[in-house]
């Protein structure tokens, strides 16, 4: 039997993720459109997963980036038949790799982003309490030993409680929630993470949402941090993040997405206060993108 060739599997850099796309595009047998997906996805599994070879790309990674892909889906920011393309580039990314980097990896299936080419259908992965609570409970234990868990306790329940995005969980400033405690109005903007630096107010209505902001303050300040990144980078919590949901989801059966706690948030105030209201709080442009995240009566 001939031995493979040695390819090329690494992308540290734009240069090399160019380069690798135009070879993953050839071998595949794809046109230049196909080579720049190709090339847009693994900049974005390097930028959401951190890994920068084929070889390191496993399920957990997959999920990582299908989890940012979905949420740009859902929030409006791509449409069905560009993430369709992201999913069949990833699929061609995933194939050359199980021939040249050794993986056995499962290809992605675009159904089960609910993707179709008609009218709209509602996708309902709003996070449950059963399973909010199930999942915080799993992070409880892991919590005793690992600050990282108790940090992202805090950041599950902002995000259930103010609609806030993963990184905007994460990223949310101390000085952002003293002054939400003192005026009633959460205010983020670039420094605590918000897509494409756009700032927006969030008026605390609920008790909740102030209790969690005071225990959120209270973990930051004894801990001498600045914002909910214990000892890492902002992207080392986003991708503990990630490991520690496929764990809870692997050991419990329970799948859930950080993107339906905020929209558990969002759907209760679309049906309580409409859309134009929801828009601003949520950071959006547009009332019709609240169509992703109000159930349907």
């Amino acid at each position: 039997m001939a031995k493979k060739a040695k390819m090329q599997t690494s992308f540290k850099n734009g240069l090399q993720a160019s380069h690798l796309a135009r070879i993953i595009a050839q071998d595949q047998h794809r046109g230049s459109a196909t080579e720049n997906k190709i090339e847009a996805v693994l900049n974005g599994l390097r930028e959401t997963t951190d890994i920068d070879k084929l070889k390191n790309l496993d399920s957990d990674k997959i999920q990582a980036y299908l989890d940012t892909l979905y949420d740009k889906l859902q929030s409006g920011e791509l449409s069905s038949a560009t993430t369709s393309s992201y999913v069949s580039a990833l699929n061609d990314i995933i194939n050359y790799a199980n021939e040249y980097a050794g993986k056995s990896l499962e290809t992605v299936s675009a159904k089960n982003f609910n993707l179709n080419r008609g009218e709209f259908k509602f996708h309902n992965n709003i996070v449950s309490q059963e399973s909010h609570n199930q999942f915080l409970d799993f992070l409880k234990q892991q919590a005793q030993t690992d600050i990282r868990a108790q940090a992202l306790m805090h950041s599950l329940i902002l995000q259930r409680e103010l609609g806030l995005r993963l990184r905007e969980s994460i990223r949310i400033t101390k000085e952002a929630i003293s002054q939400a405690l003192t005026t009633g109005v959460l205010h983020i903007d670039k420094s605590d993470g918000t897509k494409n630096g756009q700032a927006r107010n969030i008026p605390l209505t609920y008790d909740s949402q102030k209790e969690a902001l005071k225990n959120t303050l209270n973990f930051i300040k004894e801990h001498e941090f600045k914002a909910l990144i214990p000892n890492t980078s902002q992207q080392e919590q986003r991708n503990y993040a990630q490991n520690i949901r496929a764990a809870f989801e692997r050991t419990t059966g329970i799948g859930i997405q950080y993107h339906g706690e905020r929209k558990f948030f969002l759907n209760q105030e679309v049906k309580k206060h409409g859309e134009s209201h929801t828009t601003e709080i949520a950071g959006h442009h547009r009332p019709s993108a609240m169509k992703y995240y109000k159930v349907p009566e």
